[in-house]
């Protein structure tokens, strides 16, 4: 009465797969590499390491840099506070000023340029503290 058509094995995948042509497999391996590479550019993004920033401002923590130069002056023999512009967005190479004030009250210039990206600064006195010591 009924036929049996399901006698015959049914293919398996990687059987698929090797009858395929080159020109299938060769899209097949761009359209997975694409989704791939779209899914790694969307995790960079949410991680922050990707921006969208076109402006090119560095955004610095004031506080953090005050703190990086009186620390870096301590080292050297001097014992200040430092006080910074608050907030601090600017372009790479851009310099800004910070005052270090010694103790004594005396007070001194410190210059501070932006060096790249990630935040890191360079800092020279402008005008001399009398040394600690």
């Amino acid at each position: 009465m009924a036929e049996s058509k399901g006698s015959a094995a049914q293919p398996r995948f990687r059987d698929v797969i090797a009858t395929l042509r080159p020109q299938v497999m060769f899209w097949w391996g761009t359209g997975v590499g694409v989704l791939v590479s779209g899914i790694g550019v969307i995790v960079l993004f949410l991680l922050g390491i990707l921006t969208t920033n076109t402006s090119g401002l560095v955004s610095l923590d004031s506080e953090k840099v005050a703190l990086r130069i009186q620390l870096e002056l301590e080292e050297a023999g001097y014992s200040t506070t430092v006080q910074c512009p608050n907030p601090i967005a600017a372009p790479i190479g851009f310099m800004f000023q910070c005052v270090a004030q010694d103790l004594n009250g005396n007070v001194a210039k410190v210059e501070v340029a932006i060096t790249n990206v990630l935040g890191d600064i360079n800092w020279n006195l402008r005008t001399e503290l009398p040394s600690g010591e």
